[in-house]
């Protein structure tokens, strides 16, 4: 009879533990094929660890530069959860990387401090009394901000080449207007993501996420 007294309670434990281990999965990073990126923690809900990002999701193929950009300004606020915070105003094509000079002089402006330094933290997974949840965000480092890694802009700097588009990205945090640029292989039209802020990668299970809440909420898009 004792042991009958006793399973009852190890069950309930056992549950307990089940929705804790549900409870939250967090991904957090500092830049794109940074060590730091893409570090996720999957709870029991199988959340799907497929990676995409704002200057490609929602088509299938580039075929322009500038597609890159359009899809960035129609993800942003729909995908990042305080995209009210950082109002993205316009982009503008710049020219065409003709020596590494200019290389390390838009690199630089990239980074403090002439723009925040930036991160991202997430978390997913599943709670016992709301359901599933999901969310995405940018960290911002207020002022002060800190100095970056030398050896990390260079590592940024080696992955820009001769030929590469640059373009503007202009927008306003805490009152104030930054101007970021993005480069883009010319030739793939692809947006060279490393050290880019904009070029966080995403879970797959957030945008879905995101656009089952806006479907079931009436808001297609």
């Amino acid at each position: 009879m004792k042991c009958n007294r006793i399973l009852p309670i190890i069950v309930f434990v056992s549950i307990a533990q089940l929705f804790y281990g549900q409870e939250r999965s967090v991904i957090r990073g500092e830049y794109p094929d940074h060590p730091l990126d893409n570090e996720l923690f999957s709870s029991r809900d199988s959340l799907s660890t497929v990676q995409v990002n704002l200057f490609t999701y929602g088509r299938i193929g580039i075929e322009a530069s500038e597609i890159n950009f359009r899809n960035l300004f129609r993800n942003f606020p729909i995908y990042v959860d305080n995209a009210k915070d950082i109002e993205l105003m316009y982009y503008h094509y710049v020219g065409v990387i003709e020596n590494r000079k200019q290389i390390k002089r838009y690199v630089k402006r990239n980074f403090p401090p002439y723009v925040p330094a930036w991160g991202t933290s997430g978390n997913s997974g599943w709670k016992s009394d709301t359901g599933k949840f999901s969310t995405w965000r940018f960290t911002i480092e207020q002022a002060p901000f800190r100095i970056e890694d030398k050896d990390f802009i260079h590592k940024v700097e080696q992955k820009i080449q001769l030929g590469d588009e640059v373009w503007e990205v202009v927008f306003k945090l805490w009152d104030t207007t930054y101007h970021y640029y993005v480069f883009v292989d010319s030739k793939t039209y692809e947006v060279v993501r490393y050290g880019n802020m904009f070029g966080r990668t995403i879970p797959q299970n957030h945008i879905d996420y995101v656009n089952s809440k806006n479907f079931s909420n009436g808001d297609i898009r």
